[in-house]
């Protein structure tokens, strides 16, 4: 899907820009000297720009010009997304990812023209597999039976969910605990659209044993079916059974019954939990609420296991947390391929990205892939080579 460039200035790329950049429409109105009401036309397609405000709104959302003549009045949208965060956080943090994600979504697009990735066949044929099942424990099962993990602990959920055909990235603010998102945007291009399957989850203050809780609830989300519905249109009772239910089919995913109740040998003793967290690949405090629900442990021995991990301040960081959370990987691998097998030379990469998904600077597009800065420095030779893409 190339770039299409238009002589009519898009309002949508502007609100879409925007909401990246965190700045409202009244603080953008003050920087370009219009009011918010113009900047409200602006992206509603009613007024166009003058070549100057088109200059000042470039410099203030650190967009090029051209960004904003680029596709047609309905060629995107971030569709609905589902959070796993707290009550804190706002709009405006929500927004801002599932619009990077709308930007990162053409770059995988592109990606697509040369590279095979997994489709989402399978996660849809799980999805349908439960979708007559209320109880978690039997849904955690019947989808690590379809997947064919028997019982085996899962090292790295972010490896198991792009096999389903979902897009992971990464992101790392502290933004408000959004601990993850995950939405389906859709690009439309002459009649034709494509929805893509996202989860991006945020790296700030979390630990690999909490990020594989975090995406295995974000699973539970997709299997559920919560992410093709409004959440805007959910009363908060729907919404906290949505996230309970989430939680539960994370917990029972991870740690299937059987399994962890046999290497669970000694259920109030704290280091027994340590002693499996090695195995299991997830937080010491997650085991212990697992093995409270399952009834192994009675109220006040689990007051008693937290408590436990407050004296020994474990609960902000466990032993072991202290390893870098690894950043998703999904389009570092991507530029290596294209660049090691002669398709697309990384310095060359830079042309052909703003050809065919948008313009930006190279700083812009090595943040949204999670590249180390300068990935993406022209080529001195400043020749490109020729590139067929797959017939459609």
């Amino acid at each position: 899907m190339g770039a299409i460039v238009t002589s009519e200035f898009n309002g949508m790329r502007l609100t879409l820009a925007r909401e990246i950049q965190n700045i409202s429409s009244p603080k953008l109105a003050e920087k370009i000297g219009v009011t918010k009401q113009t900047v409200s036309q602006y992206e509603n397609g009613l007024i166009k720009p003058s070549a100057d405000k088109v200059l000042a709104i470039s410099q203030e959302l650190k967009f090029p010009p051209k960004f904003f003549f680029e596709g047609s009045s309905d060629n995107f949208s971030p569709g609905v997304a589902y959070c796993r965060a707290t009550t804190t956080t706002t709009r405006a943090v929500k927004l801002r990812q599932t619009n990077i994600d709308v930007l990162k979504s053409y770059i995988y697009d592109f990606f697509a023209e040369y590279i095979e990735y997994p489709s989402t066949e399978q996660l849809i044929d799980c999805m349908k597999s439960v979708a007559e099942c209320s109880d978690m424990e039997l849904i955690a099962k019947k989808i690590r039976e379809k997947l064919d993990l028997s019982d085996r602990p899962i090292r790295n959920m972010s490896y198991l969910l792009q096999n389903l055909g979902i897009v992971v990235t990464s992101f790392s603010e502290n933004v408000g605990h959004l601990d993850a998102i995950s939405h389906i945007p859709v690009l439309a291009n002459n009649g034709e659209s494509k929805r893509f399957y996202f989860t991006t989850y945020n790296t700030d203050k979390t630990t690999p044993a909490r990020l594989n809780f975090t995406l295995a609830h974000e699973l539970g989300h997709w299997i559920l079916g919560h992410i093709v519905s409004d959440v805007k249109s959910q009363a908060d009772a729907e919404y906290r059974s949505n996230e309970s239910d989430a939680n539960q089919f994370a917990s029972a995913f991870l740690l299937p019954k059987e399994a962890f109740l046999k290497d669970l040998q000694y259920p109030t003793v704290l280091n027994e939990y340590l002693r499996l967290k090695e195995k299991w690949h997830v937080s010491i405090a997650m085991m212990i609420r697992r093995a409270y629900m399952l009834e192994v442990l009675s109220p006040s021995q689990y007051q008693y296991l937290f408590r436990q991990l407050g004296s020994r301040g474990w609960r902000t960081f466990e032993p072991g947390d202290m390893v870098e959370v690894p950043t998703a990987s999904l389009f570092s691998v991507s530029v290596k391929i294209l660049d090691d097998n002669g398709i697309i030379e990384k310095g060359n990469l830079l042309k052909y990205l703003n050809e065919n998904c948008f313009t930006a600077q190279q700083k812009t597009f090595e943040d949204l892939m999670g590249l180390e800065q300068h990935t993406l420095d022209p080529a001195m030779s400043g020749s490109f080579s020729r590139v067929e893409f797959k017939p459609n």
